[in-house]
C-alpha cells in the first residue's frame, strides 16, 4: 500500500515538474519571439538608412559628373581666351613696327580749353549712346540614334542626334544642357516604348527633379502595343545650371526605348524669357 502511495506521489511530482518546465519554455519562446521582432525592426531601420545613403551617393555622383563636364568646358574656354590674347598681342607688336605719326611736338595745340570743355559736355549729355546688351536666346532639339535596352535606374539618357542647337548649349556626348543665362525655360521629353516595357523618367535641374513621367505596357500575347511617354515643364534657371533626362532612381526602366523613323525618343528645350 505504501509503495502505491509513493508511486502516486512521484507521478504527481513528475506532472508538476513537466508543467513548470513547459511554462518556462513558453516564457522563453515568447522572449525569443519578442527579441526577433526587435531585431527585424532594427534591420528594417538599417535598410532604410542604407537606401537613403545610396540615394545621396547617386546625387553626389551626378553632381560630380556635372562638375567634371563644366570644368572641361571652362578649360576649353580658357584655351580659346589665351589664343585670342596671343593674337591681340601679336597684332599690337606688328602695329608698333609701322610708320610713326607726326605729333607736331613743340607746337601749341590749336584746340582751345573752351572747345575741349564743350566736347566733354556734349559727351556727357549723351551724344554717344551706349550699345544695348542683346538678349541671349537659346534652343535645342535632339533625339536618340538607336534603341536603348534596359537602361536601369538613375541613368542619364543620351540624345546624340542634334537637329537644333543654338549657341551649342546642349552636349550630345553627356546629354546635358547648360543654362547660358538667367531666365525662364521650357523643357520637353518624349520617349517611345513598346509591349512588355515599363519605366519612369525624370527631368532634372542640377540634382533636383523638376518633372517626371511613367509608362507601363503589360505584355499582351499576339498584340504589339507602343506609346510615347512625354513630359513638359516650365522652370526658372540660373546661368550655369544643368538640365538633363534620367531614369527614375527607384523604378528605373526595363525593356526597350525605341528610336527609328517610325517614332523618335527626343529631348528639347528653349528659353522664353531672360
Amino acid at each position: 500500500m505504501s509503495s502505491l502511495v509513493l508511486l502516486l506521489i512521484m507521478i504527481c511530482y513528475s506532472n508538476a515538474s513537466l508543467d513548470e518546465l513547459e511554462s518556462r519554455m513558453n516564457v522563453k519562446f515568447k522572449n525569443m519571439a519578442s527579441l526577433l521582432r526587435e531585431q527585424n525592426e532594427k534591420i528594417r531601420h538599417l535598410e532604410n538608412i542604407v537606401n537613403v545613403q545610396k540615394e545621396e551617393i547617386n546625387v553626389l555622383t551626378d553632381e560630380f559628373s556635372i562638375i567634371k563636364i563644366q570644368n572641361r568646358e571652362k578649360e576649353h574656354e580658357i584655351i580659346k581666351m589665351r589664343e585670342t590674347i596671343s593674337k591681340l598681342l601679336q597684332k599690337c607688336n606688328d602695329q608698333k613696327g609701322g610708320p610713326s605719326v607726326d605729333t607736331n611736338e613743340g607746337k601749341d595745340d590749336e584746340m582751345t580749353i573752351v572747345e575741349r570743355k564743350n566736347i566733354g559736355k556734349r559727351l556727357l549729355e549723351g551724344s554717344i549712346t551706349p550699345t544695348p546688351t542683346p538678349i541671349r536666346a537659346t534652343a535645342f532639339y535632339a533625339h536618340m540614334s538607336q534603341n536603348e535596352v534596359n537602361a536601369g535606374k538613375h541613368r542619364t539618357l543620351i540624345f546624340d542626334v542634334i537637329k537644333t542647337n543654338i549657341n551649342n548649349d546642349y552636349s550630345p556626348y553627356s546629354g546635358i544642357f547648360t543654362v547660358p543665362a538667367d531666365g525662364v525655360y521650357v523643357f520637353t521629353l518624349s520617349l517611345r516604348i513598346e509591349t512588355g516595357t515599363n519605366g519612369a523618367f525624370e527631368i532634372v535641374k542640377n540634382a533636383d527633379v523638376q518633372g517626371s513621367a511613367i509608362g507601363v505596357i503589360v505584355s499582351d500575347v499576339g498584340h504589339d502595343i507602343q506609346l510615347q511617354v512625354s513630359e513638359t515643364i516650365v522652370i526658372s534657371a540660373t546661368q550655369g545650371d544643368t538640365v538633363f533626362v534620367r531614369t527614375h532612381s527607384q523604378y528605373g526602366h526595363t525593356g526597350y526605348i525605341l528610336a527609328d523613323g517610325n517614332g523618335r525618343s527626343m529631348f528639347a528645350g528653349w528659353s522664353i524669357l531672360n
